[in-house]
């Protein structure tokens, strides 16, 4: 990371940490990502199990929102039908009439909310103006409202997503001076100028376990690889350390991963 980083920020004119992601298939190599990061002195922004705020129905319903009004709406993306069909199930059973009340409710903050402009202000006014009232009569949605209320904060200027705009958002990314850190399972429907996929040894990945070298979970985990490969807009760099170690300390060389024999000519 040390070298690859300044490598890729001066390879093209304007990048910033915020366009290059390091992706790893779960948390233990997420830390020693997170560590590298410290070390270089790079901010950064997790989307794992650290993440600043967790991925619920509620918060990926937000980032949608997000996404629609920063540019979406010009291509259905996501579909508009789609945001009123969710925002109407966190009401639980509705009335035909209240349904449709609802949906005119969301369309017209949506609609006022239009532009790639701060997503702190978004989630400020959405909260505001829409989900206080939502969340006051619907106690059972209280658990998510605390991740979108963590969503919030991570938005302040103070916040580890702070200067996040609502393309940003819906895109999941972290801030444009971050670099990003996620797990292969959250990069899904993300794009970067420069992916990083670190832990691809034989034997971490795909896993040494017998009970996940099935047929079934061997090729999703083949898809989960091609997943982090398919990220990058311009550089992909899949990195393996030549070793690995098991609980006990015994250290195996078995090479890179498999996988990466398929990107071979």
């Amino acid at each position: 990371m040390q070298t690859l980083i300044p490598a890729a920020l001066a390879s093209k004119a304007g990048r910033q940490l915020g366009d290059i992601a390091v992706l790893y298939r779960n948390r233990n190599v997420g830390d020693v990502a997170a560590i590298q990061a410290v070390t270089a002195g790079y901010p950064f922004v997790r989307i794992d199990n650290a993440a600043p705020y967790r991925k619920v129905p509620l918060t990926s319903w937000v980032e949608d929102c997000a996404i629609w009004c920063a540019g979406g709406w010009k291509i259905s993306g996501p579909p508009l039908r789609d945001l009123q069909g969710r925002w109407r199930s966190f009401h639980g059973g509705l009335a035909d009439r209240a349904a449709r009340d609802a949906a005119a409710r969301l369309t017209g903050f949506l609609w006022s909310h239009r532009g790639n402009g701060p997503a702190l202000g978004f989630v400020e006014a959405l909260k505001d103006e829409l989900l206080g009232t939502l969340i006051d009569a619907r106690g059972e949605l209280a658990d998510q409202a605390a991740h979108v209320n963590n969503m919030h904060k991570a938005l302040q200027p103070e916040g580890v997503l702070a200067g996040t705009t609502k393309a940003q958002l819906g895109r999941r990314d972290g801030a444009p001076k971050q670099l990003n850190l996620l797990t292969l399972h959250s990069a899904k429907g993300t794009e970067y100028d420069v992916v990083i996929i670190l832990g691809l040894d034989q034997g971490d990945f795909p896993s040494p376990n017998w009970f996940d070298n099935t047929l079934e979970k061997m090729e999703e985990a083949r898809r989960l690889f091609y997943v982090g490969v398919t990220r990058a807009r311009d550089e992909a760099h899949l990195m393996y350390s030549g070793f690995r170690k098991n609980q006990y300390g015994k250290i195996y060389r078995d090479g890179p991963s498999e996988f990466l024999n398929g990107l071979l000519p």
